[in-house]
């Protein structure tokens, strides 16, 4: 996760300028646009997705008249056609690519379906649970109701946004790591609650769409409890899920299961009575908001509790083969060994050149 905390902010800066150059776009616009793309893509190669929805929302607005589409944004598709084109002339795909380039990437549509729906049920709770549905409303209305190339720019961008990462989570989830990559989704949490306020903005449609809604969220809740998610390995992605095993920590797996599923509840009732205008849609806002903040909190407490325990546990010196001077060093990796603990030695000393595996698995699915 360490490329995710710069990346955020620079992927919801593409988003912006993106909307801002199909609403109007300027040269100032598309430099912009372009270059918080770039850099989202150098911070992390899976949001190569995020220029790709821009334009494609760019195509929509211009009611599929390609010419017409080019014309307009020219500068950003020069600035992000050629200088990627370039590198992987001059460099490869491997050196461009890294370790994707080598990696596995066979496609199973079922269980990759099977996790895009697992994805997007933890990327539920992440985004406070009760904005879902209203959020969905929104992007629904101003997709086929907009006021605007703003609106409709948003609307595209954010659905071909989410349901790219979607995939793309699913893929390494299904190939690799077996395991939520709730990472993946962080940037759509902010878009979703932007999406609610267009929903309230809107005055509230489709109530009988959005109390269905919840009332399917109600039933997840109910039918699916998150606790058989968050063992073993599967938390290692997702924060919420961390937030999910320090409360079972403070209570007990089966109380803190419980706990959620009522607060999910609590919150989808809530999320339809905003829909039938009986409270304000402040509230529902507000509840998604709080429940955002103690997830937070519980995942900050159960990560400095685990860094805690590493720093009792492992050496105090993290670079202890590096600062060794012994040359180039091969790592044994015997059977039963954990393969976290081979990546954090390979992450942190250099002079590691050659993993031997002795009679282990693998400690990933790349050859590199």
């Amino acid at each position: 996760m360490l490329a995710d905390p710069l990346a955020y902010p620079l992927v919801l800066s593409a988003v912006y300028a993106g909307v801002c150059v199909v609403t109007q776009p300027t040269l100032r616009a598309q430099l912009a646009f372009a270059i918080f793309s770039g850099l989202s893509i150098f911070a992390r190669i899976q949001y190569v997705i995020v220029p790709v929805a821009v334009l494609a929302a760019e195509l929509v607005a211009d009611r599929f008249h390609v010419v017409r589409a080019v014309r307009r944004v020219w500068l950003a598709l020069v600035l992000l056609i050629v200088p990627p084109a370039l590198l992987l002339a001059t460099l490869g795909s491997e050196r461009v690519f890294g370790v994707y380039a080598n990696g596995a990437h066979a496609v199973h549509p079922v269980s990759i379906l099977h996790w895009v729906g697992m994805e997007a049920m933890l990327l539920t709770y992440s985004a406070g649970w009760v904005i879902l549905p209203g959020a969905l409303a929104g992007l629904a209305v101003v997709l086929f109701r907009p006021r605007g190339r703003t609106e409709l720019a948003f609307a595209v961008t954010t659905l071909l946004l989410a349901g790219g990462l979607l995939l793309e989570a699913a893929q390494i989830a299904d190939t690799d790591s077996q395991r939520f990559q709730e990472r993946y989704l962080f940037t759509l949490v902010p878009l979703l609650a932007v999406a609610f306020c267009l929903y309230v903005k809107r005055g509230l449609p489709g109530r009988i769409p959005v109390g269905l809604l919840s009332a399917g969220l109600l039933l997840l809740a109910a039918r699916v409890p998150l606790s058989g998610y968050a063992a073993a390995h599967n938390k290692d992605d997702s924060p919420t899920l961390w937030a999910v095993l320090r409360l079972e920590g403070l209570t007990s797996v089966g109380n803190g299961s419980l706990a959620i599923a009522l607060v999910a509840a609590v919150l989808s009732v809530l999320g339809a009575l905003v829909a039938f205008r009986k409270v304000p849609a402040a509230l529902a806002l507000g509840a998604a908001i709080l429940a955002c903040c103690a997830m937070s909190a519980g995942a900050s407490a159960f990560d400095a509790r685990t860094s805690l325990s590493l720093r009792n546990s492992l050496p105090h010196d993290i670079r202890w083969v590096d600062h060794a001077r012994l040359g180039s060093v091969d790592l044994l990796s015997p059977p039963g060994s954990r393969k976290e603990q081979s990546w954090q030695q390979l992450f942190w000393n250099t002079s590691v050149k050659r993993l031997l595996l002795l009679g282990s698995a693998p400690i990933d699915q790349f050859d590199a």
